[in-house]
Order: structure tokens, then C-alpha cells, then sequence
């Protein structure tokens, strides 16, 4: 039953993010689907800590962390292009 809660928050996030994005209400210029997306991926990774009890599985983490840093991408909050971390993705493999 939680799993069928989270995805229908899930469904309706996503729903919001392309309302707000085809009416133009979050601005003409402001692209919320291609922008805030990644906020999706943060969800699902708390979700994963809170399904757990909040112990720290590593899937969850790096699915929060992942969400945290493509976000901050976006935002042209963090310095390096995404591209430029792949091989970072390698040696944690």
C-alpha cells in the first residue's frame, strides 16, 4: 500500500510540474519540467530512507544524491557540468 501512495504523489508532482509549465504560471521563460525534474529523483530517494525506517541504504542514497546534484545543476547552482562526473560514477561502481 505505501508504494501505491508515492506513486500517486509521484503522478501528481508530475502532473503539477506540466500544468505549471503549459499554462505559464511559474513564468513564460521558466521550463519547471526540464528544470525542476531532478526534485522527482530527491523524492523518490527520501521515500526509500523513510520506507526503511530511516537507515541509510545505499540505492537510496544514490538516488537522493543524484536527484541533489542534477538539481543544483540546473539551478546553475553547482560549478561543473554533470558530463564532467562520470567517471566519478565509475569508481563508485
Amino acid at each position: 500500500m505505501p508504494n501505491r501512495i508515492f506513486f500517486g504523489l509521484l503522478l501528481v508532482a508530475l502532473g503539477i510540474m506540466f500544468l505549471l509549465d503549459t499554462t505559464g504560471l511559474a513564468g513564460e521563460e521558466t521550463d519547471v519540467v526540464g528544470t525542476y525534474w531532478p526534485a522527482l529523483l530527491i523524492g523518490w530517494g527520501v521515500w526509500g530512507i523513510f520506507r526503511s525506517g530511516f537507515r541509510l541504504r545505499l540505492g537510496s542514497l544514490i538516488i537522493l544524491a543524484l536527484g541533489v546534484v542534477l538539481l543544483l545543476s540546473n539551478l546553475s547552482i553547482w560549478a561543473w557540468d554533470v558530463g564532467q562526473l562520470w567517471p566519478l560514477l565509475l569508481v563508485l561502481l
